[in-house]
């Protein structure tokens, strides 16, 4: 997810974005996103991959990715939204084989790429004029 941000915000960003630090944490939660020394915002991206047995059927899967992005000398919140979700969601899959979870969770997330980069730039433009 983070590749695919980092590679969409920038050809969207028309150049006016730049990312200066990007953090991976795993599955260890971050309650408060530390900026880079110079960053005008900080955007925490945070995916959730999820999995149901189902012994008859297989495995349902879902994911969701929590975006949020925040401006960092006010610490205000400037943009909010969970993309996809949900086990009876608009992404709930059945697979009958573990081998199939990385490209079913990695087409999700190059699927939300796009809509999350341009939702953060479009945020990020509208906060600017509300400095």
């Amino acid at each position: 997810m983070l590749a695919d941000f980092q590679n969409l915000a920038g050809i969207s960003g028309g150049g006016l974005i730049e990312i200066v630090r990007a953090d991976r944490h795993g599955v260890t939660p971050v309650t408060q996103p530390i900026p880079a020394g110079d960053a005008d915002a900080v955007v925490s991206l945070q995916v959730q991959p999820a999995a149901a047995c189902a012994q008859d059927s297989g495995d349902s899967l879902s994911l969701s990715i929590d975006v949020r992005v925040i401006r960092v000398h006010d610490q205000t919140l400037i943009f909010k939204k969970t993309y996809g979700g949900g086990l009876t969601g608009l992404h709930a899959r059945t697979v009958t084989n573990p081998a199939q979870y990385a490209s079913l969770y990695q087409g999700w997330v190059k699927e939300h790429a796009g809509a999350i980069s341009r939702d953060v730039v479009m945020a990020l433009a509208k906060s600017s004029f509300k400095k």
